[in-house]
């Protein structure tokens, strides 16, 4: 069972699914069978931007969710593609191609983020943005709209007025700010505060959305004889390829108790592989032993 968070009076899961992986147009259907999969696991929140999924991934969400009892997430600030889908086609078709000619890959994907319209926060602009996904997750409201990765000088006093404006009408429950940064490059607003997870820093804000907790994880190459014993004092088995992922998990989850961890991947049989290896009893009721242990197994990781 997953623990659950107080998300603006809704309860929703601490574990939450970033949809950035979601595509429309030949991988529609497969991308709302991924979302089905993820609510059948008990995962019931969810992360989405309009450019997410080559401009279609709140599309599929909305459809896919349909009447479910979730909290969703959208942002402003990163414009959707000017024509959602056409480059998903492109990149179906030219896709197994790139898979073997990795240095291409890197440049065109290079381009395209130096391409996106970043740092769009005119009033017009978040007016229609935000309209188009609500129109696209066919909801009404909200749980939370976040600015997509704004500097201070975006934060103006009118788009704050706009947006706890917004806030008072009941079109978003919360308001906050995202980055793919870690916490020290988030501008800091609203109520959640969204970033890429380090150890050593938390951006403390009423609920941490953390994300890249498992895609800067080191892979273990061998577990020293003091690793071991620590393993076994938090019961976890050194030949389980899932338990250094696990106890990532359960630290991240158990230091924070106001906070939501991300996860994306297109196998639902992986996700719910690794909430199985999630201690939710150390979630729950985290000990300082308990904590300083899964610390120091985490830190002295022999890196390949």
């Amino acid at each position: 069972m997953i623990a659950q968070i107080n998300f603006a009076g809704v309860p929703t899961s601490r574990v939450g699914f970033g949809c950035g992986r979601l595509n429309g147009g030949i991988h529609a259907a497969a991308s709302s069978r991924l979302v089905e999969g993820v609510l059948k696991l008990g995962i019931r929140h969810f992360d989405v931007a309009p450019a997410y999924g080559m401009g279609l991934a709140e599309d599929v969400l909305g459809a896919a969710l349909a009447n479910e009892a979730v909290t969703v997430v959208t942002k402003v600030g990163i414009a959707r593609p000017p024509q959602p889908g056409v480059k998903g086609v492109a990149q179906a078709l030219l896709g197994p191609v790139l898979a073997h000619l990795p240095a291409v890959k890197a440049r065109l994907v290079s381009k395209a983020v130096q391409s996106a319209s970043r740092g769009q926060f005119g009033l017009e602009h978040v007016e229609k943005s935000f309209a188009e996904s609500l129109r696209r997750l066919r909801r009404d409201r909200v749980d939370a709209l976040l600015l997509h990765e704004a500097a201070p000088a975006d934060v103006t006093a009118e788009l704050t007025a706009l947006l706890t404006d917004w806030q008072a009408k009941g079109r978003t429950a919360l308001l906050g700010s995202g980055t793919g940064k870690v916490a020290s490059g988030l501008t800091k607003f609203g109520e959640v505060a969204q970033y890429r997870w380090t150890s050593e820093s938390l951006a403390e804000g009423v609920i941490d959305v953390v994300h890249g907790v498992l895609r800067y994880l080191p892979k273990v190459v061998e577990w020293t004889p003091e690793q071991v014993d620590d393993l076994a004092l938090l019961g976890r088995d050194p030949a389980d390829p899932l338990t250094h992922a696990g106890i990532a998990m359960t630290r991240v989850l158990a230091l924070n108790p106001h906070s939501i961890v991300l996860v994306s991947s297109r196998n639902v049989n992986r996700i719910g592989a690794l909430l199985r290896a999630i201690d939710w009893v150390l979630v729950s009721e985290p000990t300082e032993t308990s904590c300083s242990t899964m610390q120091r197994i985490l830190s002295n990781i022999a890196v390949s």
